[in-house]
């Protein structure tokens, strides 16, 4: 997820579970007989490895070194699901770390994870997996088909308080079939193509020895601040309540066996400060006490990175133009508001908010508006006649004076006959938010509608979104390689702790997303997909914000990246929002060089380092 500060994984990304010697596991927690005959694995089966894909990772990337970064937020919970726990900093404890494939960035082809080969069944509702043997949590203990089974009995324990996991492990993975220690299968309720089977089903496991005593009704308060094993490079090692957590990697990790894994998570150390202010950060990235910086804001690109660092070469610029999906951003409407539950009064807000002025003045051009609900690539990409409503004063006073608000006052705002004035709270969860709802609540006052502007710390924010105790919002959500629109929109999720921020609840709805989960090819997805953008559009519950094909970066010159910068998937160049690809590493020698330089008074060359990436490439 991006709300700037927030990264979390929104693209139904889930752990499983296995029983090493159960025949499935068809959603029920209940412990199935142990007396049971061992499945027999299909003979048929054409196993893939994708052994061959090409490399991304640098070959020049070498290992050691000290990465800082900084969080504006400290996390509430280091639990990966549950309360609190859909967060950015989830990334650095699950999201970010290895499942049981990958997806090569620049292909889209699955490739070896935690699985070293799979098979499809002949129905498309089965994926069968091989467990690699060599895998093993940071603390040392194998990853086994037993992770995968205790996944079930965690997400549908009641103490877990997780309704989204479980709602998707009752209607989308409906069961499991263990073969032996390292050989399961993972079943779909719907025939899918490949590509979309393999990433509804393709998932981490979770560390049954972590929960060796069980998950009691204390388990919330037990584990808030436990950090579980991961199956990646890093691991939490230290941790200072509100000031700061350190990540160390995992010694000898079993992923470096793994010719997809070489070369990624350089870094020993992840160290976060906490620094609540952006520019406050900024300064201490210029005095060289954080490494890396995400400057994808233009007000940072254009007109911050002029100080003597930069002019002196010790600190230089990044930029990569990808070719990814990004996630919906803009404005969320909570359609239980008294004020919001108005049809009339949500297409007057939608006509009342000009991204448009937010581009030309904040983004320097450089963005678009999204066309619906995130923007989508390739064969996914929503036609422009979705119903994005442009920014349109009169319009939106046509639809307020249909729900009351037809007086205009002398402060240029609308009231209705009970002389209350059109007005709606805006929650934003970033201070580098600031300049563009400026703009916004400017914008709208021509359509006489009042926006009060509520910043709230990113952690303690999204809580109150996830529990729906807002009346609107202003943030970005991340998105994966196919739309996912069962956790926004499906009445199921309409409850807290979802991403049904909205609490949208419609029969049509939850209909077209049932065809559009079950639809058996790309084609169909696909119609049904723009079917669900129109309705959403419709409704007016969420109003479209920009988007930018690229992401940027200014890092300390020894802080280094691939030839190529980044894949056409590189989300962020040093994971300073999440580990991303791990691509980046730091140069020890070239480290001391720098510093050397800035204590003499010496200079280096100024760089700009600039690179596109695409699928195919």
């Amino acid at each position: 997820m991006n709300i700037n500060t927030l990264k979390t994984s929104t693209l139904l990304v889930a752990l499983l579970g296995v029983m090493a010697v159960t025949p499935s596991y068809a959603n029920t927690a209940a412990t199935v007989s142990q007396e049971q005959t061992a499945p027999q694995l299909p003979s048929d089966l054409t196993w893939i490895s994708n052994p061959d894909l090409p490399l991304f990772a640098s070959p020049d990337a070498k290992r050691g070194g000290t990465l800082n970064l900084y969080l504006a937020s400290y996390p509430l919970t280091l639990r990966t699901i549950g309360p609190d726990s859909n967060t950015a900093f989830r990334s650095y404890l699950m999201d970010g770390h290895p499942s049981l494939v990958g997806i090569h960035p620049n292909t889209l082809q699955p490739y070896p994870a935690l699985a070293t080969s799979w098979a499809f069944s002949k129905d498309n509702k089965t994926v069968y997996f091989r467990l690699d043997p060599q895998a093993k949590w940071s603390d040392g203990v194998p990853i086994t088909a037993d992770d995968y089974e205790f996944f079930f009995d965690y997400v549908f324990n009641k103490n877990v308080h997780a309704p989204f996991y479980k709602n998707y492990f009752t209607h989308k993975v409906t069961g499991i079939t263990v073969y032996d220690k390292y050989t399961i299968a993972l079943h779909s309720a719907d025939a899918l193509p490949h590509a979309q089977l393999l990433d509804r089903v393709a998932m981490q496991p979770k560390p049954k020895h972590f929960f060796k005593d069980g998950i009691d009704k204390n388990y919330l308060r037990t584990f808030n601040w436990k950090a579980e094993p991961t199956t990646g490079a890093y691991y939490v090692s230290a941790l200072k309540k509100g000031r700061s957590i350190e990540l160390s990697h995992v010694k000898d990790w079993w992923g470096y066996h793994n010719r997809y894994l070489k070369n990624r998570f350089n870094v020993d150390k992840i160290r976060f400060s906490i620094i609540r202010d952006p520019d406050l950060a900024f300064k201490y990235f210029e005095k060289g006490e954080l490494d890396v910086f995400n400057v994808n804001s233009q007000k940072l690109w254009f007109d911050k990175t002029d100080s003597a660092p930069f002019r002196k070469g010790y600190i230089v610029k990044s930029m990569l133009n990808n070719e990814m999906s990004t996630g919906a951003s803009g404005i969320w409407l909570n359609m239980v508001n008294p004020l919001l539950k108005n049809d009339e009064v949500r297409e007057g807000i939608a006509y009342s908010i000009n991204f448009d002025s937010v581009i030309k003045h904040v983004r320097h051009g450089e963005a678009t508006r999204q066309n619906g609900f995130g923007t989508l690539v390739g064969k996914y990409k929503t036609p422009k006649d979705v119903g994005v409503k442009p920014f349109s004063p009169v319009e939106a006073k046509k639809h307020f004076a249909k729900a009351g608000y037809s007086t205009l006052g002398s402060d240029g705002l609308l009231y209705n006959k009970q002389d209350q004035p059109l007005q709606m709270t805006l929650t934003y969860l970033s201070a580098r938010s600031t300049a563009d709802v400026i703009i916004l609540k400017e914008q709208a006052k021509k359509a006489g509608l009042d926006i009060e502007l509520k910043l709230v710390d990113g952690s303690t924010g999204f809580k109150s979104l996830l529990e729906k105790k807002f009346q609107s919002a202003y943030f970005s959500m991340s998105a994966g390689f196919y739309p996912a629109y069962r956790q926004y929109f499906h009445s199921s999720n309409a409850v807290p702790q979802t991403n049904n921020f909205f609490s949208f609840s419609n029969p049509k709805m939850d209909e077209l997303i049932t065809k559009f989960d079950k639809a058996p090819t790309i084609e169909q997805q696909v119609l049904y997909s723009n079917k669900i953008q129109r309705m959403i559009m419709d409704a007016n519950c969420f109003i479209p914000g920009t988007s930018s094909q690229f992401t940027r970066s200014a890092h300390w010159r020894y802080v280094r990246l691939p030839k190529n910068v980044g894949t056409a998937q590189t989300r962020y160049l040093f994971d300073e929002s999440g580990l991303d690809l791990g691509l980046m590493w730091i140069d020890s020698k070239m480290k001391k060089q720098v510093l050397q330089a800035k204590s003499d008074g010496d200079t280096f060359p100024r760089i700009t380092h600039l690179s596109t990436q695409s699928i195919g490439q």
